[in-house]
């Protein structure tokens, strides 16, 4: 019955993010449903139930939210800077009720947040998740306080991020894809954000009050056909596409030097590959 429910609920994504116009909220959305395998293992590494209060920080659409209830009928408050990934987050839970899916007393609520303020009742949380966050954040220690904060004394929080240099692929990227993606690196960190950030997630917690309980390394390690990374390119291509001005305001790439780029990259043949990524988990307690 559950997976049956989960299989509904993408499917009711999957059917909203055809509405989206291109830009950065359908790439959000795309990614996050390729995110939806991996989410399993980390819902069962949590201490959840009907009894538990989770807050979802940076949950875009809401997905992992909704699983995490569907899977143990917990209450969740789940927020996300982003006011447009809360509607849709909104608009998700209307459709999948509407057919059914998901019951009128599922305990979620939405709202715009930021982890920099995090406008939450104290002590109010046993389980904080926050998956790909600290990689946009420009003070760390100050985000780590405010998720101390916000947890009961003995509740769990678990972070999940990236860290570039976990990621290998071979053949390696064109020297096209490699000059945007150097951009897209430097872009983020102009505007405070970390790449790298994941082996530094213990140690800011650990330093900011947290008992770390766990490091581990969630990996995926595969071979990769040319047929099935046609639709990938398109989605890259169009995820690259939705930062033309960001990188070209910010004086990191001229226009048409943009342009020539994100062509080249667009015509590029799918190619037969080895891929590697991995992503840093830590599980740590408030005191």
């Amino acid at each position: 019955m559950v997976n049956e429910k989960l299989a509904k609920l993408r499917t009711v994504a999957a059917g909203y993010l055809s509405t989206l116009e291109d830009g950065e909220g359908k790439s959000m959305l795309a990614y996050t449903l390729n995110l939806g395998p991996t989410w399993k293992q980390i819902i069962e590494s949590l201490p959840l139930g009907p009894s538990t209060r989770v807050l979802d920080v940076g949950c875009g659409y809401g997905l992992l939210a909704i699983e995490i209830a569907i899977r143990t009928g917990a209450s969740i408050l789940a927020s996300d800077v982003n006011p447009k990934f809360v509607a849709g987050a909104k608009t998700i839970i209307e459709r999948s009720m509407e057919q059914g899916i998901l019951s009128n007393d599922i305990s979620i609520e939405f709202q715009v947040d930021d982890i920099m303020q995090l406008d939450v009742p104290e002590g109010e949380f046993d389980v904080v998740v926050v998956r790909e966050v600290f990689s946009y954040v420009s003070d760390p220690d100050k985000a780590v306080g405010n998720l101390l904060g916000a947890l009961k004394p003995g509740g769990v929080l678990l972070v999940e991020d990236i860290d570039d240099h976990l990621y290998m692929t071979y053949p390696s990227p064109s020297d096209a894809f490699s000059r945007l993606f150097e951009a897209i690196q430097k872009l983020q960190g102009q505007r405070g954000g970390d790449r790298e950030v994941g082996r530094k997630l213990s140690v800011y917690l650990s330093r900011g009050g947290f008992v770390i309980d766990s490091v581990k390394l969630m990996t995926e390690a595969l071979h990769v056909h040319s047929d099935p990374q046609k639709g990938e390119k398109r989605f890259i291509v169009d995820q690259i596409a939705t930062l033309k001005d960001q990188l070209v305001d910010s004086g990191l790439l001229e226009s048409a030097s943009f342009d020539e780029l994100l062509a080249s990259v667009a015509q590029e043949a799918p190619q037969e590959e080895f891929r590697m990524n991995g992503r840093v988990v830590v599980q740590a307690h408030r005191p």
